[in-house]
């Protein structure tokens, strides 16, 4: 894929996410349930479009004048060092206040928990980003995809049922062989269903795919699963603390 088309793809992913964005928060604002229904159908075509140009974007590119085939995926882990112990991923843009604010008190509050059980490798947009602060949507995606290719899990905490941009870094992370752990509010059908019910799945020829799903009522139900579970998790002991 040449520069010029790839850049054609960035645009049209900025695009397809602001849209998202717009009918997410539209969906959540609304009294109309039939109107409500309708947005949230289309702010999750939406996302299916920002899958679908995320895989786009990962292709290897191929110069006009090259007429072999296009090589097969390359596995983008292993050339970037692990840098944090677990990505969080949760959805803010399409939230209203006062929820907007509460749930990220509550993700700071997750985020000090675990700090306070000394996992201190933590990436996290609400760490990272200051209170209302926005960036473009290419230099963020970039960011977020970094960091989850630097972190060993991948922790997604939804609140409830919404379409969300959470759901793209969570597909990102099962693409470069990421363990996820999905936690919801109440109950799992608040989950799309291709994540719910994914680690249901039998084993393919690629292996099985690295998803589990929990419910929660606090931000202490996850904390204590992580720091209970951590061995289990990381496989070996946690990254020591930064200096300084």
């Amino acid at each position: 894929m040449s520069d010029q088309p790839r850049n054609h793809w960035g645009v049209l992913l900025a695009v397809v996410a602001a849209a998202d964005g717009v009918l997410g928060y539209l969906a959540a604002t609304t009294q109309d349930t039939n109107l409500q229904a309708i947005l949230a159908i289309g702010a999750i075509a939406m996302l299916l479009v920002c899958l679908w140009v995320v895989v786009k974007l990962g292709q290897p590119r191929r110069t006009s004048d090259d007429p072999s085939p296009m090589p097969g995926p390359v596995d983008p882990g292993p050339s970037l060092e692990i840098k944090y112990d677990l990505y969080i991923s949760t959805p803010m843009d399409g939230l209203a206040q006062p929820a907007y604010d509460q749930h990220r008190e509550q993700i700071r509050s997750l985020i000090e928990m675990l700090e306070a059980g000394r996992i201190t490798r933590i990436a996290c947009r609400i760490k990272e980003v200051a209170h209302g602060a926005t960036q473009p949507t290419d230099v963020a995606l970039e960011r977020n995809l970094r960091s989850i290719r630097q972190s060993r899990v991948l922790v997604l905490v939804m609140p409830n049922r919404r379409s969300s941009s959470a759901l793209v870094e969570v597909g990102a992370a099962l693409a470069m062989g990421k363990v996820v752990f999905a936690f919801v509010a109440s109950r799992l059908d608040n989950l799309p269903f291709l994540i719910r019910s994914s680690h249901h799945q039998p084993n393919g020829a690629a292996g099985p795919i690295n998803l589990k799903t929990y419910t929660y009522g606090s931000m202490d139900d996850i904390s204590r699963h992580i720091l209970d579970n951590r061995h289990l998790i990381f496989g070996q002991p946690t990254l020591p603390p930064s200096a300084g």
